[in-house]
C-alpha cells in the first residue's frame, strides 16, 4: 500500500542529507544476505568496531583487542566492569560461534549474569549497546538471538550502504525480472487464493502475508537527526550511554562512516532514544548533546518515532508457515533482523516451490 518498496527499510533524501527513518545497519556477514544482495552494488560504508562508553562525564572505549590491538590498553583501563569482565568478552566470542537452540528460552539478561559477567559491565556496556539492537533497556530479548548477533558484531563491522539503508530493498527489487510490484494498492481483504485490492478482487496459485498482522507487541524507538559544523568524531564509533541518567540511548556519527549522508561542510548525527524516553521533546535531546559535547552547535533536521520498529516477541521459526491456507513470513516469523526476514521468505519460497 507503500509508494515504495523496503518495509520498515526506508530513507529519505532531505537538502542533500540522507536520512533512514530509524538507526539501521546492515552487518555483510548475515548468512542470508551473502546469497540475497549483490554487495557491489551496495557500496559499504564501515562503523568502527567497539564503541566510546560515556561513564559520568567522560567517554572511555570498548573495543576488540583481537581486532583493534592497539587499543586493548586503553579498553583494559575503562572503568567498564573489571578485568575479569574484560577477558570474559574474550571467552564470549569463542562461547557463540555456536548456537544453541536452548538460548531461546533464556533472556539475554540472565545468560550474562550466568556467564560470569558482573552488574557494572551489564550496565555500561551490554545494555546500551543491545538495548540499540533489541530496541529495549532490560535485556530481555532472547539471549540465542544475541549469541548470533554478537558472533556477528564479533567478525564483521555494522555497515550502511553508500546511499542509505534503502539500498538493501532496492538491489532485491532490482533483481527482478519477471515479477510484477504493484505500490499505493491497499488490500482490505486475503483468502487463501484470492485478496480484494483496490476494490477488486483477484485470485493467485498462493497468497504470502509478509507482514505481522496479529501482534500489537512492537518496539518503539525514536530517532532525532541533528546536524554539526565540526566532524567532532574522528573515527566512525558508535557513543553509548553507560550512565543510568539522560534520555539518549546511543549516537552514530553517519557523515564519519559514510560522508555521502550529510553535504560538504556538514556532519549528521543519529541520536536514539528508547521508550520510555521516546517522546522526549527535540530540545531536551538537543540540551543533553550540548552537555555531551561541549561548546558544539546541534541543529535539528528531522525526527522519525518508529512505532513498529521490531516485533518484540518473534517465533525463532516456531511460528506456523502456513496458517488458514495462507503463507506467512517477515523477521516476526523468524528473528527480529534483515537476516531473520530474508530467512523467513526464503523458506516459504522453498515451500511453495517444492509443491509440498
Amino acid at each position: 500500500k507503500n509508494t515504495q518498496v523496503g518495509g520498515r527499510i526506508l530513507t529519505s533524501h532531505e537538502n542533500d542529507y540522507i536520512l533512514d527513518h530509524g538507526f539501521q545497519v546492515f552487518l555483510p556477514d548475515y548468512p542470508e544476505a551473502k546469497t540475497a544482495f549483490h554487495y557491489d552494488k551496495l557500496d559499504l560504508k564501515e562503523f568502527t568496531p567497539g564503541a566510546l562508553i560515556r561513564i559520568n562525564e567522560s567517554f572511555h572505549k570498548m573495543s576488540d583487542p583481537l581486532r583493534q590491538p592497539l587499543d586493548t590498553l586503553a579498553t583494559l583501563a575503562a572503568p567498564i566492569g573489571n578485568i575479569k569482565d574484560k577477558l570474559l568478552i574474550l571467552k564470549l566470542k569463542v562461547a557463540t560461534k555456536k548456537l544453541d537452540p536452548k538460548l531461546k528460552d533464556i533472556t539475554t539478561y540472565n545468560y550474562l549474569k550466568d556467564f560470569g559477567f558482573s552488574e557494572k559491565i551489564i550496565d555500561t556496556f551490554f545494555k546500551p549497546f543491545f538495548s540499540g539492537v533489541f530496541l529495549e533497556k532490560e535485556l530481555k530479548t532472547s539471549a540465542y538471538f544475541f549469541s548470533f548477533l554478537f558472533s556477528l558484531f564479533s567478525s564483521c563491522s555494522a555497515t550502511v550502504p553508500k546511499n542509505g539503508m534503502m539500498e538493501l530493498p532496492l538491489n532485491l527489487l532490482n533483481q527482478l525480472k519477471e515479477t510484477n510490484v504493484i505500490l499505493n494498492a491497499e488490500v482490505i481483504n486475503i483468502t487463501d487464493k484470492s485478496i480484494t485490492v483496490n476494490a477488486s478482487e483477484q485470485s493467485f496459485d498462493h497468497i504470502i502475508c509478509a507482514f505481522d498482522n496479529q501482534s500489537s507487541d512492537f518496539q518503539i524507538v525514536t530517532t532525532d537527526y541533528f546536524e554539526t559544523q565540526e566532524p567532532l568524531a574522528s573515527k566512525p564509533t558508535l557513543y553509548l550511554n553507560g550512565n543510568a541518567t539522560g534520555v539518549i540511548n546511543h549516537i552514530a556519527p553517519m557523515s564519519s562512516a559514510n560522508p555521502n549522508y550529510s553535504p560538504k561542510g556538514k556532519y549528521l548525527w543519529s541520536v536514539n532514544l528508547l521508550a520510555p524516553h521516546h517522546e522526549s521533546a527535540p530540545e531536551v535531546v538537543e540540551n543533553e548533546l550540548k552537555d555531551w559535547f561541549k561548546a558544539t552547535t546541534f541543529t535539528h533536521i528531522k525526527r522519525f518515532t518508529i512505532k513498529k520498529a521490531l516485533p518484540a516477541s518473534p517465533s525463532f521459526g516456531q511460528g506456523e508457515l502456513l496458517k488458514n491456507g495462507i503463507f506467512q513470513c517477515g523477521d516476526h516469523m523468524q528473528d527480529p533482523s534483515i537476516n531473520g526476514a530474508l530467512k523467513s521468505g526464503r523458506l516459504v519460497a522453498e515451500h511453495i516451490l517444492s509443491g509440498k
